[in-house]
């Protein structure tokens, strides 16, 4: 029995196969499944990194030899293809693996599990310039929210590049996917932009350049009043969160340098307070006039001898 996709993209695009098979993104997707559904029982390099770990199916060294098993039997063989090829397909790859191991109820040595990974690439010969597995533990953002906007933008691409050979008949079709990527790009990411790293805001800019350049060809061949609640919000300059951050530094500096000794509590912290009465130019005053009456005494003295 085929393998089937359990993404749940996929599953809110609709059910018609013949349809999710216009599209690479499902196709390579559909791939991963098939042989990450067989278990890799063979010896493997993840032993290496993280154990066998024989007593459950879904932890995290049986995930690596899964994935190792994807390296050997799919992404080797198209390794003598364009890089751009394999590259896209290892990105992919990338948002497969993450989903496979962001739930797991086991303890999971990161490091350690992308490196078996990048292990098993050398052993197939593929390189990290053509493969490149995304550690999404390292991206500062939602990761389910921003995997559906790339999947989406992925969508939109190969709509605006393959628009004659895609069999959509359907124009409500377009109408509806189109909305609603609008609506999800609106209501769910755009506000956030701000707070995510450069990778994702990446995602957004091409995501937001497919969506236009997706909308014209359609409207122009055969859909005329696609503009109605598609429209994009732009993206933020995040200007506003800079300033903010900018101002709280010099803010910081300022108190830093210009009063040293103010304590955390506004008082004068113990390094700085005056071991006696603090001098304030009258210990000096007194000094001279004591001066002076010494010496007129003295001359006095003289004289009157």
């Amino acid at each position: 029995m085929a393998s089937k996709v359990t993404e749940e993209f996929f599953q809110k695009l609709g059910n018609d196969g013949t349809f999710l098979m216009n599209f690479d993104l499902y196709v390579k997707y559909r791939i991963f499944s098939q042989i990450y559904d067989h278990p890799n029982d063979r010896d493997s390099i993840c032993n290496n990194y993280l154990g066998e770990n024989p007593e459950s199916d879904y932890n995290v060294s049986s995930v690596c030899r899964r994935i190792d098993n994807i390296f050997k039997n799919f992404i080797s063989s198209v390794s003598s293809n364009t890089s751009g090829t394999i590259n896209k397909c290892c990105e992919y790859l990338s948002y497969f693996i993450y989903d496979k191991i962001k739930n797991l109820s086991t303890y999971i040595n990161v490091a350690q599990f992308y490196a078996a990974l990048n292990h098993a690439k050398e052993i197939y010969y593929i390189s990290d310039d053509n493969c490149d597995i995304i550690n999404f533990y390292s991206k500062k953002g939602e990761f389910d929210k921003m995997k559906e906007l790339y999947f989406r933008s992925e969508i939109l691409q190969e709509i605006k590049n393959n628009y004659d050979k895609i069999s959509v008949d359907d124009v409500s079709f377009y109408k509806t996917y189109i909305s609603e990527f609008a609506n999800f790009y609106n209501e769910k990411v755009i506000p956030d932009f701000c707070n995510y790293d450069e990778y994702y805001k990446n995602i957004l800019k091409n995501f937001l350049h497919n969506f236009n350049e997706t909308k014209n060809i359609l409207e122009r061949n055969r859909i005329q009043k696609l503009e109605v609640d598609t429209q994009l919000s732009p993206i933020p300059s995040c200007v506003s969160e800079q300033r903010g951050a900018t101002s709280e530094q010099v803010r910081i500096s300022d108190a830093h340098s210009q009063g040293q000794g103010v304590s955390k509590h506004g008082g004068l912290s113990t390094d700085m307070a005056p071991s006696s009465t603090p001098d304030t130019g009258k210990n000096n005053t007194a000094g001279v006039v004591s001066g002076i009456l010494i010496g007129t005494f003295s001359l006095f003295l003289i004289i009157y001898k």
